[in-house]
């Protein structure tokens, strides 16, 4: 018996060396019945391998004594939110993981008045987890107050245990029913325009965790001694006690737990647990039979975190800390090798040395650096600042004076004779014939500010800006004269302004022309009046919210937007798209490589 219980423990601390050296990534991989084979504890996992399925079975589940309620602040009205546009990787899917849940009875489809979006996450071991937008029925839901399992009470439980076993509960929200009064209140919509409403919790529910973290309570709650939960995670530790093994008593208290989750339906994902190790990971620190220590990785990052706040004081920070960085990533196994520790000790010593830590003495005397000009810097950088390697910058476009008008001599009879009737210009002409403090008084308090900015002269007031010196002649308040002012030198045939249609057709239009293009006409800022362009805006528009993941993103899938379009053939049968008439050779297919071209 001693023999076996050697052979056990042995094989137990075998697996526990073999935890600690592999990534999650890898353990994911790896981790299946065959793996468990070599396990003591192989046989009672057997026994219940319908609690470790493959696949969840296609079925509503049983109530569980705990439902999901959704209680709406009094007052609310209809949630909506329109469905955005996603790629048709996820729109698949999307309608393939609604299908099989319609199979399963676990969702119909539904005339509700509300209605939220569907999009998806990226899981880290592959594939999609679908996701739902309820950010508006969650600020209008009271929140729940059900308490979180603290941390610390878990961790204290497992004192003294010298054998560890971790479970993952596998789609817990969909094992819990909806209140038969609230399923209306969760149905989403789909790209492909469906309306769905669940009979069981959904993805993305306020109050979904904490119900969620209620039925694991109150379904566990006999055997809570020995696996308390947290969520989704249960873990599992025994010790040796009256005379039975550590071995012993882990097998007794999985099969309670397997039994108990049988009786409930409840699933675990067989990839994500770990069996029988004497070190698990607990809520972000390593527990096993020696006692608690933090996690290496969360300890790392929270020294990184601390490093990274002082990084601006450490020269050639990002490069120092690349063998540290690198163990953080989710594919990595943790190894703390030589560069690690050289990389740690460099960092270290970024931050402790003398000029970072030094503080100012005010009593001695400071020297200020003035900044000096490049080209007053010639040793520094001889070739970079050397002003004739310049580039020179050119308008193209640039419109010339060809022609210069002085306002005739009865136009400035009429502005000077309106001045009478414009109370401000009123004011100026006579402040300026007598000037003086007195006279400055009875001005209006906005002139007083800036009449140092006029003068008169001829009798007409002039006008000065700040950036230059040239005098405008100010024009009263006076429609008729404006207008006429506006017809004779901005309209009229001989005022020399051609307008801007007439400006660009000289400058812009003369090649183009040549070879047959022709300007249609159309009205500012309105391309409805134009329909060729209004369907060029269209598509633009479709293309952008086909491959932007976010509002944010818009402008970096511009160019790609673009690229897509040129690359797309034209509405006639055997025309080819712009980039082969250009380059006269196929582009690369857009459609299959912008993931690619977005994540990198």
């Amino acid at each position: 018996m001693t023999c076996e219980a050697e052979e056990l423990n042995q094989l137990i601390s075998e697996g526990a060396d073999a935890l600690s050296a592999k990534s999650k990534k890898e353990r994911f991989d790896e981790q299946g019945w065959d793996s468990l084979k070599a396990s003591p504890f192989y046989k009672v996992l057997r026994e219940y391998k319908d609690v470790l399925p493959d696949d969840i079975p296609a079925e509503l589940p049983q109530d569980k004594g705990v439902q999901h309620e959704i209680d709406l602040v009094p007052g609310t009205k209809y949630c909506v939110t329109r469905q955005w546009p996603l790629p048709r990787e996820q729109v698949k899917a999307i309608d393939d993981f609604f299908e099989s849940c319609r199979k399963a009875g676990q969702l119909r489809e539904s005339k509700s008045p509300h209605s939220a979006p569907t999009f998806c996450v990226k899981k880290p071991q592959g594939g999609w987890r679908i996701i739902h937008a309820y950010n508006k029925m969650n600020d209008a839901t009271v929140p729940a107050q059900t308490p979180i399992p603290r941390k610390d009470v878990i961790i204290d439980s497992m004192t003294s245990s010298t054998i560890f076993s971790t479970l993952d509960l596998r789609d817990g929200f969909y094992q819990i029913l909806m209140r038969e009064s609230d399923i209306p209140l969760t149905a989403v919509s789909t790209p492909s325009g469906m309306l769905w409403e669940w009979l069981v919790m959904p993805q993305g529910l306020k109050n979904a965790p904490a119900t969620f973290n209620r039925c694991a309570t109150h379904l566990l709650r006999s055997v809570r001694d020995f696996a308390p939960s947290y969520f989704d995670d249960v873990f599992i530790h025994s010790r040796a006690v009256n005379g039975k093994s550590d071995v012993e008593m882990h097998t007794e208290h999985l099969r309670k737990l397997l039994e108990l989750m049988r009786k409930h339906k409840l699933y675990a994902n067989l990839k994500k647990c770990i069996f029988g190790a004497t070190e698990i990971p607990v809520l972000g620190y390593l527990v096993g039979k020696n006692g608690v220590r933090p996690d290496p990785g969360k300890e790392l990052r929270q020294f990184l975190g601390l490093a990274t706040y002082l990084c601006k004081y450490v020269s050639n920070y990002a490069g120092k800390i690349r063998p540290l960085s690198q163990l953080l990533k989710k594919e990595a196994a943790w190894e703390w090798t030589a560069d690690c520790q050289q990389a740690f000790e460099a960092v270290k010593q970024g931050l402790t040395e003398a000029p970072i830590l030094a503080v100012a003495d005010q009593d001695r005397p400071f020297h200020v650096v003035e900044y000096k000009p490049g080209r007053l810097n010639v040793v520094a950088d001889a070739l970079s600042r050397r002003p004739d390697y310049a580039v020179q910058e050119a308008d193209a476009n640039a419109v010339g004076v060809v022609r210069t008008t002085t306002p005739s001599s009865s136009l400035l009879d009429e502005v000077k004779a309106a001045y009478a009737h414009d109370a401000d210009a009123k004011q100026l002409v006579e402040y300026f014939s007598t000037p003086s403090d007195k006279s400055r008084q009875k001005l209006a308090k906005h002139l007083r500010a800036r009449v140092h900015r006029y003068r008169v002269h001829n009798g007409l007031l002039l006008y000065s800006a700040v950036d230059d010196n040239a005098d405008r002649i100010v024009v009263p308040d006076d429609h008729e004269l404006k207008l006429k002012i506006t017809y004779e030198y901005h309209d009229a045939p001989t005022s020399g302004h051609p307008g801007r249609e007439k400006t660009y057709a000289c400058l812009l239009l003369e090649s183009p022309v040549q070879m047959g293009t022709q300007l249609p006409m159309s009205t500012a800022d309105h391309p409805q009046t134009d329909g060729q362009t209004e369907r060029v805006n269209r598509v633009l528009v479709d293309t952008m919210k086909s491959y932007a993941h976010s509002f944010h993103q818009w402008s970096d899938c511009l160019p790609m937007a673009e690229f897509a379009i040129n690359n797309s053939a034209g509405p006639a049968a055997n025309k080819e798209h712009e980039l082969n008439q250009v380059f006269s050779s196929d582009a690369m297919d857009f459609v299959q490589r912008r993931q690619a071209v977005i994540r990198s």
